[in-house]
């Protein structure tokens, strides 16, 4: 569900972008003074023109679909695996903590890795958990003494 949501946003920035450029471009057009010269030139700067923003467009096109193709990628080992939830990453980390109560969670990309992070508290104690974002399992875990803050 959530590759559907990445690509549909992405699809949606890759229409805006379309139509800045060519909004841009109109308003290129609309602006340029008028030359002393014969009509065969201005059409064929206005079609150099036109080729230019085409290749540009092309161009950023082109990024935006490696940037999509690498999203839809391999997950990093993880094939079609999907995304858990926060809510399941809540209960896996106060399962290997064993006690205390989830104060915030937080998605993030470490290195290319969706990674959730869960704060924990138990009395004095914080703890912070990274757990996967697609297998579940947990990387790494910290803890401190609040009280040495």
């Amino acid at each position: 569900m959530k590759k559907i949501v990445v690509v549909l946003s992405i699809v949606t920035l890759i229409a805006v972008i379309a139509v800045v450029a060519l909004v841009f471009y109109t308003m290129g057009l609309r602006n340029q003074q008028p030359q002393n010269t014969t009509p065969t030139t201005d059409v064929q700067s206005n079609n150099q023109n036109q080729d230019e923003v085409s290749a540009e467009l092309a161009a950023e096109l082109a990024e935006l679909q490696e940037l999509l193709d690498s999203i839809l990628a391999d997950n990093h080992g993880q094939g079609d695996a999907e995304m858990i939830t926060d809510r399941e990453a809540m209960d896996i980390a106060l399962q290997y903590i064993g006690h205390g109560s989830v104060n915030d969670v937080l998605l993030f990309s470490d290195e290319g890795v969706l990674t959730f992070e869960v704060d924990i508290r138990h009395e004095e104690v914080r703890y912070m958990v990274y757990i996967n974002a697609l297998s579940g399992s947990v990387i790494s875990s910290d803890s401190f003494d609040e009280q040495q803050d």
